[in-house]
């Protein structure tokens, strides 16, 4: 994309380098003519170029975010496990897994839980996208990171005030943390399209 827009420019460029030496003759009013209308040919392909990169961010975006969500979802058993298996020794009760069994469901969460390729996407569009649609990325990222966080947490145990272990992750916040990321994912999309994605108008 970045080749094809640089050839366009070029041409504009050498047009428009041309259109306006030939108006010096006709006069300032011939300059200034022949002036706008070189600049809309610089500035349509710019204009297309940056619509396409944001439209590209968008879609980047969308597809980590909807990667990361499947990848939660292949673990969510194993996090059980692991919550109440936790829970089950905080209150004395024999475990029923292997140190080894918590091992490798630990890492298959880590690995799942990694957000790398939201961030990396949501910068996309916070350096391509309009301001409105750039807060909305970095929503979704925010609401992915508490995600991440509360996988991360399904085996902590904090002592309430009477002293009990309770857990740090409860199932009722779990949920509420899902919540919240399926809404900044459709807030965000919904924010796409009409700011130059999946069909919408270009809005800067």
């Amino acid at each position: 994309m970045i080749n094809r827009m640089s050839t366009e420019v070029t041409v504009a460029l050498i047009g428009a380098g041309s259109a306006i030496a030939g108006a010096l003759a006709g006069g300032l009013g011939a300059v200034w003519a022949a002036t706008r209308a070189a600049r809309s040919t610089y500035l349509g392909p710019l204009h297309v170029a940056q619509k396409t990169a944001q439209q590209q961010a968008y879609t980047q975006l969308l597809s980590a975010a909807n990667d990361f969500e499947a990848a939660m979802n292949s673990v969510s058993g194993a996090a059980a496990i692991l919550a109440e298996d936790a829970s089950n020794r905080s209150e004395g009760i024999p475990s029923r897994l292997s140190e080894d069994d918590r091992r490798a469901r630990r890492r298959r969460i880590k690995k799942a839980r990694d957000i790398a390729g939201v961030r990396a996407a949501a910068r996309l569009v916070t350096l391509a996208g309009p301001v409105v649609v750039a807060r909305e990325a970095v929503e979704v990222e925010e609401a992915g990171r508490r995600l991440s966080y509360a996988f991360r947490d399904v085996e902590v145990h904090l002592d309430d005030a009477d002293g009990q272990p309770r857990p740090v992750m409860t199932a009722e916040e779990l949920r509420r943390v899902y919540d919240d990321y399926a809404s900044a994912l459709a807030k965000f999309a919904i924010c796409a399209r009409t700011n130059g994605g999946h069909g919408g108008e270009f809005n800067r």
